[in-house]
């Protein structure tokens, strides 16, 4: 393997202050900016799809709303229960 295949990262302020005292550069100091040095994708990687979810995807549905929450069936066909916009 050329490169590490998670491409997530998410790392706090104080974790590139621990870093940095312990040799990380001092350009490294974002979660792009780590990314590439990391190797967790390459500099010229590009993207395939704009939308990770289901294809097609499912028709979205309302279950029940009232005055505190509204649930639905969303378009990857998961019930959510949330408060709605006021």
């Amino acid at each position: 393997m050329d490169h590490v295949i998670d491409m997530e990262c998410g790392l706090w302020a104080e974790t590139f202050d621990f870093w940095h005292k312990r040799g990380l550069p001092d350009d490294v100091n974002d979660n792009w900016k780590a990314a590439r040095h990391f190797g967790f994708w390459r500099l010229n990687q590009e993207w395939v799809a704009e939308n990770l979810g289901l294809l097609p995807p499912f028709e979205e549905k309302v279950l029940r709303c009232d005055e505190r929450y509204k649930t639905i069936v969303d378009v990857d066909d998961a019930t959510e229960k949330f408060r709605p916009y006021r």
